[in-house]
């Protein structure tokens, strides 16, 4: 009997090695102690079933049979004898125990093995209260959770459905203390003493929206008041993410649902770092922005910087390079047509009459010798970025861009040169040029600061706080903000005021602390004017090119009386009747309230103008409480 519980206790360390081995993926640790506890138990039974008959083979299969049936369901023939069963009955008794018993191994490993994974999850998951949950192992989420490990390595992080994830990524998910599941998210037991992070970041994106309904359902369901679901999309999306969020957004269940145009987050990345060296604040500056490609990250170059780059007392020239700009122009139009308000033939020629915003757009190819001829035709831009598909194209590009420029100025600065580049085994090739800036390395983009950028959402969220006409973070407000349409543009004018900053900053006296002279500018009325006003044409251009329309005044009475004087604007039918030039803001607001208060006389006013002001003002808040303006500082 020694020499079999040897045995059996051999069986459970091996059982218990080759489950922490694979301590990281709840599947197979549950399976391995599963078998190598069936088998302990077998062992031990094997001397009984051996004493009641001499044949061994028979002792063996029933002391197997019995080891994975004993723990899910205990049959055996004793109950038989114990029931006194005879004549018929007795032998349907029999039939029906025979049925079990064959049976029984089935069931009970298939009940072992879900009360092992739920024993399993449970004590995995016990020492943590922060989860990052993956909807699937691919490339870009293990990039992320790689950079949540060096952030935070005590914070568990869970990719689910993994099971076809090659070889080289559970690697890499086991080297950062990653835990592999086969369940899927929606299936995951929320407790309530944990908070979660979940990012729905599938290879096919047509996945993301329908799979990400079920988890909100999920959560829900399980009242759940302590998670946030980021969610990956890129810009063709946009139609689709806003009919999600009318149905599965923010409510009074707290659940946040936090939207990142991946292409958008590229974009800001960009101009997060380059507004450094823009040439912010010189009186009367007229700016030149040239793109060389627009396609999906082009595109969201282009609107951020149409939304950005809107500076007092001054003007911005943008030049759009690409082999395929009609289309890409027609396309533009028929999302934007109050960006692009003009013909489409006046977006390919110089004079800026009739155009909203003064962009050209230019059809040729960056590889060919037309773009040296561009460039001495339009001068030195402030800030070119090369953005293609090709990533070798791209800094071959900009170092011609780059040579060209240097040939035609007699300026010892170099010129604002970004090129986009992917591939970081690309980036170890490329000759290193402290006049040319990459950006765009999967490494660096597909990072938790680049892509949900944590310090940026949190001076989002004072933009918001301020919009509201509130002096503390509320319920009430975190179900507004992770509305899609808030949030977005809180992101926007969150990072628009780096540039505000700057420009600020730049007529400051010698010897008078950044803060203090902040202070005194947004505190002098005709200053804060002069800003308001341009942070309205700022919001206006990021309305405008996001395909919100102005709402005129005959939809504004449809609104109102629909809403009973409530709102005046459409999240869906995106019209709003703010989408004016500043000098007509005074006049639309008088007739807007003429009609909310028609049919709510107790509407308060909208108070358009003063708003902008007010997202100025609250600068210094956003400066105190986040270091992600300290190098503007």
């Amino acid at each position: 009997m020694i020499i079999f519980l040897a045995v059996a206790l051999f069986i459970l360390s091996i059982g218990v090695s080759i489950a922490w081995r694979n301590r990281n993926d709840l599947q197979k640790m549950s399976l391995s102690m599963t078998i190598s506890i069936s088998f302990a138990i077998s062992a031990l039974a094997l001397p009984y079933f051996m004493n009641k008959n001499s044949h061994l083979l028979y002792a063996l299969l029933a002391a197997l049979k019995y080891g994975t049936s004993a723990i899910g369901m205990s049959v055996n023939e004793d109950i038989l004898y114990s029931l006194n069963l005879s004549g018929p009955i007795f032998h349907a008794y029999n039939f029906l125990l025979s049925l079990l018993y064959i049976a029984g191994p089935v069931f009970a490993s298939m009940f072992i093995i879900g009360f092992s994974r739920s024993l399993v999850e449970f004590l995995r998951f016990g020492k943590y209260r922060h989860v990052h949950v993956f909807s699937e192992l691919n490339e870009r989420s293990a990039m992320i959770a790689e950079s949540l490990y060096k952030r935070n390595p005590k914070e568990l992080r869970v990719f689910c459905t993994s099971r076809n994830a090659s070889d080289a990524l559970k690697a890499r998910a086991n080297k950062n203390h990653s835990f592999l599941v086969q369940f899927d998210e929606a299936s995951m037991k929320i407790r309530k003493n944990r908070t979660y992070e979940f990012y729905e970041i599938y290879d096919d994106p047509d996945k993301t929206l329908p799979k990400t309904a079920e988890l909100a359902r999920h959560l829900r369901d399980q009242n759940s008041d302590h998670a946030v679901v980021r969610v990956f999309i890129n810009h063709s999306h946009l139609e689709l993410v806003r009919e999600f969020d009318t149905q599965f957004g923010s409510d009074n269940t707290a659940l946040q649902i936090r939207y990142i145009d991946e292409n958008g987050a590229e974009a800001t990345e960009l101009f997060h770092h380059m507004i450094q060296s823009l040439p912010i604040g010189i009186p009367d500056y007229h700016y030149q922005f040239l793109l060389i490609g627009c396609g999906e990250t082009g595109g969201s170059i282009l609107r951020t910087a149409a939304s950005l780059l809107i500076l007092p007392e001054s003007r911005t020239k943008f030049h759009v390079v690409d082999r395929n700009a009609r289309q890409i122009a027609a396309r533009f139009k028929s999302e934007a047509p109050e960006f692009l308000n003009a013909d489409l033939d006046a977006y390919f020629s110089d004079d800026p009459t009739g155009k909203n915003y003064d962009i050209t757009f230019h059809n040729l190819d960056a590889q060919s010798s037309e773009l040296g001829e561009l460039l001495q035709k339009i001068g030195r831009p402030d800030l070119t970025v090369v953005s293609i598909s090709d990533d070798l194209e791209n800094h071959r590009i900009a170092k011609q861009i780059l040579r060209i420029l240097s040939s035609e100025s007699d300026q010892l600065d170099s010129p604002l040169i970004a090129a986009r580049i992917r591939n970081s085994r690309s980036l170890d090739l490329l000759e290193k040029d402290s006049k040319l800036w990459f950006f765009g390395s999967m490494e660096k983009h597909y990072s938790y600061d680049s892509l949900v950028h944590p310090q940026l959402e949190e001076a989002a969220k004072q933009v918001h706080m301020a919009y509201c006409r509130e002096d503390q973070w509320t319920p009430e407000l975190e179900e507004t903000f992770y509305r899609y349409v808030n949030n977005d543009s809180s992101f926007a004018q969150a990072l628009a005021m780096m540039a505000r900053c700057r420009y600020i900053l730049f007529s400051k006296p010698e010897g008078v602390p950044n803060r203090e002279w902040i202070d005194s500018v947004i505190n002098d009325p005709e200053k804060l004017a002069v800003l308001g006003t341009a942070e309205h044409n700022r919001w206006n251009a990021y309305q405008r090119i996001n395909g919100w329309r102005k709402a005129t005044l005959a939809q504004v009475d449809v609104i109102a009386k629909r809403t009973g004087g409530r709102k005046v604007k459409d999240d869906v039918l995106l019209l709003h009747p703010a989408i004016v030039t500043y000098s007509q803001l005074e006049e639309v607001e008088r007739e807007v309230d003429r009609i909310r208060r028609k049919y709510n006389p107790e509407a308060s006013s909208v108070d358009y103008i003063n708003s902008d002001r007010v997202i100025i003002r609250c600068l210094p808040k956003i400066l105190q409480s986040e270091s992600v303006y300290d190098n503007t500082l």
